[in-house]
């Protein structure tokens, strides 16, 4: 191809009689090619020149791409989440951000956001896509105490206005009671995991990693403090990061010593079961 250089960051083609620009402004560079005339070439050079200039200045500030602020995020703030938590975020960050990743965090706007939202809304449920803007908004929260934004972007998007009934988040006792008759007649393979759950109030992946030395028999109570997360298949603290102990009835009581029976401190209470219950 026949391309000689005219001016500074400026080339023509003598096949085409078309002018390119290139500019480098270190680490950036912006080029474009095909302008018709010499003059929109040096317009062209002018702008890519104070686009660069803005674009390092802003680095030497601490600005960087949202991908970047992201991992930062998770880094800093990460442990205050739980195993499944983290893993639903970096996820939620990575899979669903889009052409925000390669964005500077200074020139996301709300209206990026929404655009972002009505995306994901083609193919998700609107409250599947407002936990994800949750997880969004996280970070640009975590940017403005930083001071590396002014304002959070996503303040006040929502896309779901469903209104839930408390009365119906939890079984009635009478129902607890059916439930554990009808279990207690089939002999149910999940029978003392359905009683554990019931004693102790805990979730499945806390039931799968209760011990034998998690019970005292003496003060008739219960430590949970760990959990199996069934997403990354890792043994971790609890949901929200903190033990328990749990005061247990006579009932309970008599349960965890026939399920502990012979059995070594460090040994499960409860039998290992590829079914998993669901989460209480």
């Amino acid at each position: 191809m026949n391309v000689h250089q005219v001016e500074k960051h400026i080339y023509k083609n003598e096949e085409t009689k078309l002018f390119n620009v290139r500019v480098v402004v270190n680490p950036f560079t912006r080029k474009a090619s095909g302008i018709s005339t010499l003059g929109a070439a040096r317009s062209k050079v002018l702008l890519f020149k104070s686009e660069l200039q803005d674009l390092r200045n802003k680095r030497s500030k601490g600005v960087v791409t949202f991908e970047k602020a992201s991992a930062l995020f998770l880094e800093h703030r990460g442990s205050r989440y739980s195993a499944s938590g983290r893993y639903n975020l970096s996820n939620a960050l990575d899979r669903y951000s889009g052409d925000l990743k390669t964005m500077l965090i200074t020139d996301i706007t709300r209206e990026h956001i929404e655009q972002l939202g009505n995306r994901l809304l083609t193919t998700l449920k609107p409250v599947t896509v407002d936990r994800i803007i949750r997880n969004f908004r996280a970070v640009f929260v975590y940017l403005t105490e930083l001071g590396k934004i002014d304002r959070n972007p996503s303040i006040g998007i929502k896309y779901s206005r469903i209104s839930y009934d408390r009365k119906l988040s939890a079984m009635s006792r009478d129902e607890m009671i059916r439930l554990m008759s009808f279990v207690e007649e089939t002999n149910h393979h999940l029978l003392n995991h359905f009683k554990l759950a019931y004693f102790t109030g805990a979730r499945s992946g806390e039931l799968k990693e209760l011990r034998v030395k998690d019970y005292n028999k003496e003060l008739g109570h219960v430590v949970i403090s760990r959990s199996t997360d069934s997403k990354t298949k890792t043994i971790g603290a609890t949901k929200n990061g903190r033990s328990r102990v749990v005061p247990l009835s006579p009932q309970a009581n008599s349960l965890f010593q026939s399920l502990i029976m012979n059995k070594d401190k460090e040994a499960l209470v409860l039998p290992s079961n590829k079914i998993v219950l669901l989460e209480a």
